[in-house]
């Protein structure tokens, strides 16, 4: 039997809870060759635990998908994931994308580090179809992603732009904002005033 998340029975600190138990467990690895696999399962279960704190535009009828847009290390734990889980009762798919185009009907993005000179066409994208884009790069979430993997003193957080969340369309509950470091975009903007 699957196990999926539940946004109407979740109590409101159970993010703070797993994210507690997860951050505990980083904290005491050792620094070695299992440091960077377990920071990925690490990622992996928090890109997971989103799904239930983001509100998504309605869509119950096809599966919930996380696309992965160039070669990133989260592939396996994500996948390992989907196996066991889903969204409310909608599959979890993950999806690998090697272009911006290839990444619609996604409800997740991850962007690779090698995808960031395409930045600026993937978060029109993200605009465009309400999609949740998530990085793992230093200063990505000052750059208009909605999300931002980063290091905080001696564990794994993320740092949250709510402006990128408004521009996608997406809601986002508080209990995941107390969790983030919370950043204020600095894309250059055009003589209006707008977002280039």
């Amino acid at each position: 039997m699957k196990n999926s998340v539940n946004r109407k029975k979740r109590s409101p600190g159970a993010l703070m809870i797993a994210a507690a138990i997860v951050i505990m467990g980083f904290s005491a690895l050792a620094a070695d060759n299992e440091k960077d696999s377990r920071a990925d399962d690490i990622k992996a279960v928090f890109v997971y635990k989103f799904t239930g704190y983001i509100t998504w535009p309605e869509d119950d009828d096809k599966p919930f998908t996380i696309a992965i847009l160039g070669k990133t290390s989260l592939l396996e734990p994500l996948k390992t994931i989907a196996e066991k889980k889903t969204v409310d009762t909608r599959p979890l798919l993950i999806r690998e994308c090697s272009n911006v185009d290839d990444v619609s009907g996604a409800n997740i993005l991850l962007i690779a580090e090698t995808m960031e000179k395409h930045l600026e066409a993937i978060l029109k994208k993200a605009e465009e179809e309400n999609i949740l884009t998530v990085g793992s790069s230093p200063g990505l979430a000052k750059k208009g992603v909605a999300i931002n993997f980063c290091p905080m003193e001696d564990r794994i957080g993320f740092e949250m732009n709510l402006n990128a969340l408004k521009r996608s369309g997406l809601g986002v509950s508080s209990q995941l904002v107390k969790l983030a470091k919370l950043v204020e975009e600095d894309r250059p903007r055009d003589a209006g005033g707008e977002l280039k």
